[in-house]
């Protein structure tokens, strides 16, 4: 398919949510399965794992070498060049295998982000005397990529340990919707509306399946106000790579999808379409739709 540079856009992770879609002979539609919906996630990045922090003066790593006292709240940046370990400035957030050691009291660890108050959560437990007690955690960092840590009784060693961060995904398409509709019209007969998202280009490939009818055709649709329409016919040459542009009215032809040219896919709305059966004949087939 051509690619239009003012609606092709970058799609490098295929995950996203999927949903399949049954039309009957009265064109009627029904979700048959859906996956949870997609949308703008942070992503794990697994790292060698580094010592961010190690307050014992003996194994010191990191700027502190006292232990953290009682009722104390000590700051810690993450991102940038910290301790043994070299975080990037995108980090949202750090995951890390906390220990805390040589505690004098009973207590508990609280670790939150420096910009936001202080929770009533523990990541840790211990009592005075413990053996060296460990547990993973997963926090998000401070605009600034810092952390609090916070010892409520007694001092207590804290060690940590990073294994890796996660950084957002603000980019277009990272999670692309796909929809497959299944067809089976009976002659003259148009589906219900399937909805497409405004102002984005929507990739569609059509086939039929009914024997004695064959054909494919592949589209890119971008719904108002862009109305571009980038199709290749796949069943005959001499529509082959067709660019057009043109407001988008209600019929128009968006993808055929059979070789007679009699089963389309056309406009129905801004943001929807419908599957159209102008044949003589039932006919039966699969539409799917990416975005």
């Amino acid at each position: 398919m051509k690619k239009d540079q003012g609606s092709s856009r970058t799609r490098w992770a295929a995950v996203g949510a999927a949903v399949a879609v049954a039309i009957g002979a009265g064109g009627g539609i029904a979700v048959t399965s859906a996956a949870v919906s997609s949308g703008s996630r942070a992503v794990f990045v697994p790292i060698n794992p580094c010592r961010l922090l190690d307050t014992r003066t003996a194994t010191l790593v990191g700027p502190r070498n006292t232990p953290l006292g009682a009722g104390e709240t000590y700051t810690q940046q993450v991102t940038g060049s910290n301790g043994n370990c070299t975080i990037p400035s995108d980090a949202t957030a750090v995951a890390m295998n906390m220990t805390v050691v040589d505690g004098t009291a009973g207590s508990f660890l609280t670790i939150w982000p420096s910009d936001a108050a202080k929770p009533l959560a523990s990541v840790l437990n211990w009592q005075a005397g413990d053996a060296a007690r460990p547990n993973k955690v997963d926090v998000r960092l401070s605009p600034e990529g810092r952390i609090n840590f916070y010892n409520n009784g007694g001092t207590v060693n804290v060690i940590a340990d990073v294994v890796g961060y996660y950084a957002d995904h603000n980019h277009d398409d990272r999670y692309p919707q796909k929809v497959q509709v299944t067809f089976d019209l009976a002659a003259g007969g148009i589906s219900s509306p399937i909805s497409v998202p405004p102002n984005v280009p929507v990739s569609l490939t059509g086939v039929v399946s009914t024997s004695g009818v064959r054909g494919v055709g592949q589209a890119t649709l971008l719904s108002a106000p862009g109305a571009f329409i980038e199709w290749t016919g796949l069943e005959s040459t001499a529509f082959s790579g067709v660019t057009q542009g043109f407001g988008l009215t209600q019929g128009q032809h968006v993808l055929y999808v059979d070789f007679n040219h009699l089963v389309d896919v056309e406009i129905d709305s801004a943001t929807t379409i419908r599957i159209h059966n102008e044949s003589l004949l039932p006919v039966a087939g699969v539409v799917t739709l990416t975005w």
